[in-house]
């Protein structure tokens, strides 16, 4: 499960909050509600119904023949959320301690101004981009 921030636990908490004792909603209900945009519901629902916090209860069709989907808030919701909160924080934590220190990139050498090299051709065969060759040829004049 991806990071969950403190705005995304909050907006989830107050889905939860404000349909815990209503009848089955929709995404739309969602949206008049807690004044959430319609992308907002769509992804506080799709982050609280794989942790179990909503369950999906029937579908039906709108008078524009678009499925609509009924959700309905599980009794233990809140307790779900925090549980899932605090397993990744302590995973995130963990990960934070395993990470190695990356070493320095090399050093360029004084040869090698900025790490760059000077050539006299660019190697651009086999690349299959005309223009790449024609830009070679006009170069080519330029080139010491």
């Amino acid at each position: 499960m991806r990071l969950i921030g403190e705005s995304i636990y909050l907006r989830n908490l107050a889905v939860i909050m404000a349909f815990k004792d209503k009848s089955p909603f929709t995404v739309d209900d969602m949206h008049r509600l807690t004044k959430l945009n319609r992308c907002e519901c769509q992804e506080s629902i799709r982050l609280l119904l794989p942790i179990g916090a909503i369950q999906r209860v029937s579908k039906c069709n709108d008078t524009r023949g678009v499925s609509v989907y009924h959700y309905h808030v599980a009794p233990n919701a809140e307790s779900l959320l925090n549980s899932v909160r605090r397993s990744v924080r302590k995973a995130s934590a963990q990960k934070v301690t395993k990470k190695k220190v990356k070493h320095s990139p090399k050093k360029p050498s004084s040869d090698e101004p900025c790490g760059y090299k000077v050539v006299k051709k660019a190697n651009v065969s086999g690349m299959g981009w005309s223009y790449l060759n024609h830009l070679d040829q006009l170069l080519a004049g330029v080139r010491v």
